[in-house]
């Protein structure tokens, strides 16, 4: 019976035991659905947020598209029009002169840096009749007059920079008389575009043309000489700056490297390549467009359309700035070389901006309409010793375009297409004297100064 009792007992221990264990199964049942339920919520709520995360970008970048696509073709529509395309019909058609008692013929003009004049003859190293003429650009909607001196030195004349968006007629005083100007022969220019100011630029066109207007309802009889100034935004290919770190040149004939300055001090190649990337840098901070004619340690010459002039003349910049050293012993401090095509005004104001940095010049000329430390480009000379009209620095007879005979000397008939081209404003800017060691002492302890003080003019 003890026996039995014991195997009673057992047994009612054994069915509590699995009682238990159903309970927990029971309630693990119920943990585990909720928890699946849980996970499958969680899981949906993922899914969701992610789609929606998607979908919202999607979006996002359908309109960012469309909104690029739309505005570039905007820009890209705004870019082939003028300041005709939208004007007014009735506004040209009353306010532009028809008859003109007096009027004089141009034969020829130029573009110099960001200044435009026009000649009665073939432009050359000779002077014309226009010299000491006032000129006058008459806005034909607002009917407002800019009156401009023309005299010698290409970078005077009218400044394409300063005017305003509009259609310009043109007259010049002759013997105090007001006279409308007029080309026999028509001629239809390149469009040029000046410096970027304030993310903008004008976008110029010069016309002489007797069915210029003719959309318009005006015709002529005379190609009248018309300019026509439209704001634009700029190509991101177009420059405004070019500088040019000498050393690493190659010869015009042999194509071979040219000898550089170096010594144990400094070397100019490296040197003047390390200023420009300053002097780029700093002139990016006002917003201009800014490029170099080589890499660090690239061998180019100034001769042909892959050439320093050459890569200048496509960017279409409006500034050739070149570093260079000089071997003049007795240059101590920066100079500034300018050509004597123009009047050196622009060369004075980077010695303004010296002055007020405290960046010491070396004054090499006694010219009094120079600042300290501005000199003109010398003459090159002909086998009888004679002067010629060809300067001698390639840096600015090469990239002055028509200014500067461009591509006209002998050796240099590479830059031959540029002959007639709108020039760069150059500045031949000597940092340092190879063969005095004040001189490079001063560059290499004050160059970021320099940098800045020519960044600043």
């Amino acid at each position: 019976m003890s026996k039995g009792k014991k195997i009673q007992k057992r047994s009612s221990r054994k069915k509590k035991v699995s009682l238990g264990v159903k309970i927990s199964r029971f309630f693990r049942k119920i943990i585990y659905s909720f928890m699946k339920t849980i996970l499958g919520f969680m899981d949906w709520l993922t899914s969701s947020i992610r789609n929606t995360i998607i979908i919202i970008t999607v979006i996002a970048v359908a309109l960012v598209g469309t909104f690029l696509i739309t505005h570039n073709s905007s820009n890209i529509e705004k870019m082939s029009t003028t300041y005709l395309d939208n004007v007014e019909k009735s506004v040209i058609k009353e306010n532009t002169g028809r008859k003109f008692e007096e009027t004089y013929e141009m034969s020829d003009y130029l573009i110099y840096g960001e200044s435009f004049q026009f000649f009665k003859k073939r432009y050359s190293q000779a002077g014309d009749d226009t010299r000491g003429k006032n000129v006058v650009f008459r806005n034909v909607e607002t009917e407002k007059e800019y009156t401009y001196t023309f005299d010698d030195g290409a970078d005077t004349g009218v400044k394409l920079g300063q005017l305003e968006e509009g259609l310009y007629e043109v007259y010049i005083f002759n013997h105090f008389q007001k006279e409308r100007v007029f080309s026999k022969k028509a001629i239809k220019g390149d469009t040029f575009t000046t410096m970027r100011r304030n993310g903008k630029v004008m976008n110029i066109q010069i016309q002489c043309d007797k069915d210029y207007l003719k959309d318009f309802g005006i015709n002529y009889k005379k190609n009248y000489l018309f300019v026509t100034v439209t704001e634009n935004t700029p190509i991101t290919t177009t420059l405004d700056v070019m500088i040019d770190p000498c050393g690493l040149n190659t010869h015009a004939l042999t194509n071979k490297e040219v000898e550089h300055f170096s010594n144990d001090k400094i070397d100019e190649a490296n040197a003047s390549y390390q200023l420009a990337k300053m002097i780029k840098e700093d002139l990016e901070v006002y917003g201009l467009k800014v490029g170099l004619t080589r890499d660090k340690d690239e061998r180019i010459g100034y001769y042909g359309e892959d050439s320093r002039a050459g890569k200048a003349f496509e960017s279409k910049a409006k500034v050739f700035l070149s570093l260079g050293m000089c071997e003049n012993e007795k240059v101590t401090r920066p100079n500034i070389v300018t050509s004597a095509y123009s009047t050196g005004v622009n060369a004075n104001y980077l010695c303004y901006a010296s002055q007020d940095l405290g960046v010491e010049l070396t004054a090499l000329s006694t010219r009094p309409e120079f600042e300290p430390g501005v000199s003109y480009d010398m003459f090159t000379t002909d086998e009888n010793f004679e002067y010629t009209h060809w300067e001698f620095y390639p840096q600015l007879r090469e990239t002055g375009g028509k200014a500067t005979f461009t591509g006209t000397i002998e050796f240099a008939t590479k830059n031959k297409k540029y002959s007639d081209a709108y020039g760069m404003c150059g500045f031949m800017y000597f940092f340092a004297s190879a063969t005095n060691d004040e001189s490079t002492d001063y560059f290499l302890n004050n160059k970021e100064l320099i940098a800045q003080s020519i960044a600043d003019g």
